[in-house]
C-alpha cells in the first residue's frame, strides 16, 4: 500500500456538478450527490422502512476516474486489476451498517456519505469483500476482507449522525486511508513478501484488508526480486562503466528505463520496492548509485 494524492477531477463530473435534479425535501434544484445525500439523510433519521438504494456511486464515470487516479491498482494491495479482474468502488466508511470487532452489527453505518467522493476508493474484491483464503502464519483458511468492518481505538468516540462532525473521529481511526495516509511509515516487509507493522493503524489495516492473504505475499517477493535483479545489474554495468568500459553506456540506460518503468504509478506493489531501496539495499550499492548521482526517488515519478 502506498499513499495516492488524488485530484480535483471529481468535482467536474456530472453526479457533483450538475444541478438538474429537484429535490423532493427541499424543492431545490441540486446535484444527483446531494439529493442523494438528502434523501438518505431523511430515509435514516425518520425511521423509514427497507434499506436505502444508494446509487451515485455505481455511477461509470465515478468507476473510470478511480481507476485513473490509483493506476489501475487496488487502493489497499496494490495488485493490478487491469487484466480483467473485478474492482469495487470501495466505501472506506461503510454506508449501511458497521460491524464492531465482536461482530456485532451496527446500524446504520454512515449514511449520509454514501455519496461522499472523499469516502470513496478502488479496491480489488479479495481485499474489499468476505472471501476465505489461506494465510501465511496460519494452518486454517480463514475469511477475510474489509466487509463492513471500520474499528477505531475508542468506540465509544464513533460518530453517529450526520449532524456531527466526522473530523472529531478521525485521531481514532485504526484503518489506514491511502488517499489521506502515508502507509509506509506503518509497513515493513520480511523476506518472503509479508507485511509486518508496529503501529495499530497497521496491523488492524494488515488484518482488515487480509494482506497477507494466500500468494499475495508471494506476488510481492516475485515483483521485488524483479527489481532487485535490474538494480544489481545496474550497479554491475557502473562498476565497470567506472573501470573503463564506455560500451556499458547502453546496459546503463536500458536498465535506467526498466527500473523507471519498475516504479512507475500502475507498476505492482509500489510499497515493497520503495521500502528495500530505502531501507534494505546494501551500502555498496546505495553509493555506487549515489556516486553516479542516480536517485531512485527521482525516477519513481
Amino acid at each position: 500500500m502506498i499513499k495516492v494524492s488524488l485530484s480535483d477531477t471529481w468535482k467536474t463530473l456530472s453526479v457533483y456538478s450538475k444541478k438538474d435534479k429537484k429535490c423532493k425535501l427541499t424543492n431545490r434544484i441540486v446535484t444527483a450527490s446531494e439529493q442523494e445525500t438528502q434523501l438518505a439523510i431523511a430515509h435514516f433519521t425518520e425511521g423509514k422502512k427497507g434499506k436505502f438504494s444508494y446509487k451515485c456511486y455505481r455511477d461509470p464515470a465515478i468507476k473510470e476516474l478511480l481507476i485513473k487516479e490509483f493506476s489501475d491498482k487496488c487502493a489497499y494491495c496494490e495488485t493490478d486489476t487491469s487484466a480483467g479482474a473485478s474492482y469495487d468502488t470501495e466505501h472506506f466508511r461503510p454506508k449501511n451498517l458497521i460491524i464492531l470487532d465482536n461482530g456485532q452489527k451496527v446500524e446504520p453505518g454512515y449514511y449520509w456519505l454514501g455519496s461522499d467522493w472523499n469516502n470513496l476508493l478502488l479496491s480489488c474484491q479479495y481485499c474489499n469483500r468476505a472471501k476465505t483464503h489461506e494465510f501465511a502464519d496460519s494452518d486454517d483458511r480463514e475469511v477475510g476482507g474489509k466487509q463492513n468492518f471500520f474499528p477505531l481505538s475508542d468506540e465509544t468516540k464513533r460518530i453517529r449522525s450526520h449532524e456531527d462532525n466526522i473530523q472529531e473521529e478521525e485521531c481514532y481511526r485504526l484503518l489506514i486511508n491511502p488517499s489521506i495516509d502515508d502507509p509506509e511509515k506503518h509497513f515493513t516487509y520480511e523476506n518472503k513478501g509479508e507485511i509486518r507493522s508496529n503501529t495499530d493503524e497497521g496491523k488492524a489495516s494488515i488484518d482488515v484488508y487480509s494482506l497477507n492473504r494466500g500468494k499475495l505475499p508471494t506476488k510481492r517477493n516475485t515483483e521485488l526480486l524483479h527489481f532487485y535483479n535490474y538494480i544489481i545489474d545496474l550497479v554491475e554495468a557502473l562498476i565497470s562503466y567506472r573501470k573503463g568500459n564506455l560500451e556499458k553506456i547502453t546496459t546503463i540506460r536500458r536498465k535506467l528505463r526498466s527500473i523507471a518503468e519498475e516504479l512507475s504509478p500502475n507498476a505492482q506493489y509500489l510499497g515493497i520496492k520503495r521500502y528495500w531501496y530505502r531501507q534494505v539495499m546494501d551500502d555498496k550499492s546505495r553509493q555506487i548509485l549515489s556516486d553516479f548521482e542516480i536517485d531512485l526517488d527521482d525516477l519513481a515519478y
